[in-house]
């Protein structure tokens, strides 16, 4: 089965290639322009339709735990970018630099395989 989106275009659908698993992955509960959302909705499901590079409900799961933390953190920062192309490289690697550690053992730690700063 194909993902799919939802009407609100939040929402994908997604199982895995066998079948076995279904998960829906809602973007709806991050905070953020409902255009940026939307978008990243969209390039997940284009990543885990048939001929993309993702098949495994974990992946789809670990990386928009990522988005999700990542979006959290632009909110927090208060950075609102409306769509994917107003994102900067400096957005990203405040992230990631708020996620490392530091040499005192301070910081954030690093990012999990979820995607949260450990």
């Amino acid at each position: 089965m194909p993902p799919e989106l939802d009407e609100t275009g939040l929402v994908v659908s997604a199982a895995t290639s066998d079948g076995s698993e279904h998960h829906r992955f809602d973007l709806g509960r991050f905070p953020g322009d409902i255009r940026l959302r939307q978008e990243i909705a969209g390039v997940l499901a284009r990543l885990c339709n048939e001929g993309g590079s993702w098949r495994s409900i974990w992946t789809i799961r670990s990386h928009t735990a990522l988005v999700g933390n990542f979006l959290h953190w632009l909110d927090r920062q208060d950075i609102r970018p409306g769509t994917v192309a107003e994102l900067r490289r400096s957005h990203w690697d405040a992230w990631v630099l708020h996620c490392a550690p530091t040499k005192t053992g301070g910081g954030g730690g690093k990012v999990s395989k979820t995607g949260r700063c450990c």
